[in-house]
């Protein structure tokens, strides 16, 4: 991950951030963030239709998303989103 400081705010210039609960509330505004900081954000909720808003709002501000849907309970889910998303596999 490439994080450096710019005028004092840290940013992550390529690197991949996975938001659980990333559909709303303190999720969504993290997402927001990340993004605005250079991350490509993955949004992974069960509410995929908030997440792909909140995927819509950073792409047109610019950033890189993707929205997925994720029940954190599922353990195998958890590995796959997150194998699939930092290793492309």
């Amino acid at each position: 991950m490439a994080a450096t400081n710019v005028s004092g705010i840290r940013t992550y210039l390529d690197a991949v951030a996975i938001v659980t609960g990333g559909a709303s509330g303190i999720g969504a505004a993290l997402s927001r963030e990340l993004a605005r900081r250079g991350a490509h954000v993955v949004i992974a909720d069960r509410q995929r239709g908030l997440a792909g808003e909140v995927m819509a709002t950073i792409l047109a501000a610019g950033g890189k998303a993707e929205a997925a849907d994720l029940d954190v309970r599922d353990a195998d889910a958890v590995e796959h989103t997150a194998c699939r998303r930092l290793t492309g596999g």
